[in-house]
């Protein structure tokens, strides 16, 4: 009993420490540039070029601030609801795709700023399925649980390892579960304003959404 009791503490503690570097910080807050109103969140993809991945849906209030300085909107892609914006005012670093699938059942987080808040929110949520066909939906998707909130759509959802694995995208309306669009595919249409330039992701798929 000891022992098992032993091994349960020692998984609590890793498990606390494996998501300690997801904090609040990791998301950037998209605001109108008259009235400084958070209506999206977005996430640094290169520190040194300063570009911000965001949902494309998100861009329909122009001209928007990042931080203290105006963004503009560099690259889009309607159909996977992704967007690149060109932020002088973000700063952060630089994260990562995440080169793993995610499991069924693992946990996961999802930062944004929830309803406009002035501070991000974390979500800790729970993916379901990784990467699956949805009967009226064009293209592949990750589902998860439980529901995201309004405002945090362009947020980042994270492994333990902080890496991402998808992006706030979309609610299914009964606040059950969260559907986006997986990681490789963003990733892929993407790659050229990453700072991280790594290996093809599923050799090189082909975009489903095309």
């Amino acid at each position: 009993m000891k022992r098992v009791l032993s091994m349960f503490v020692l998984l609590a503690a890793f498990l606390s420490l494996s998501f300690a570097s997801v904090t609040p910080h990791i998301a950037v807050k998209l605001q109108v540039s008259d009235t400084k109103q958070i209506f999206c969140s977005g996430f640094v993809i290169d520190d040194v070029r300063h570009y911000v991945l965001t949902a494309d849906h998100c861009i329909i209030n122009e001209p928007f601030h990042i931080g203290e300085l105006r963004a503009t909107e560099v690259f889009h892609v309607p159909e996977l609801d992704i967007a690149v914006v060109e932020a002088p005012g973000a700063y952060g670093k630089s994260l990562k795709p995440s080169l793993r699938a995610p499991a069924p059942g693992e946990q996961i987080r999802a930062i944004g700023f929830a309803e406009g808040g002035k501070e991000a929110k974390i979500l800790t949520m729970r993916m379901l399925l990784p990467m699956m066909k949805i009967f009226g939906f064009e293209g592949v998707y990750s589902i998860y649980a439980d529901e995201v909130i309004q405002g945090m759509s362009g947020g980042p959802v994270l492994n333990a390892q902080g890496d991402v694995i998808t992006m706030v995208q979309q609610m299914n309306g009964n606040g059950r579960f969260s559907i986006s669009v997986p990681i490789p595919y963003i990733y892929e249409a993407t790659r050229p304003y990453w700072k991280y330039q790594g290996p093809p992701m599923l050799g090189e798929p082909e975009n489903p959404h095309a």
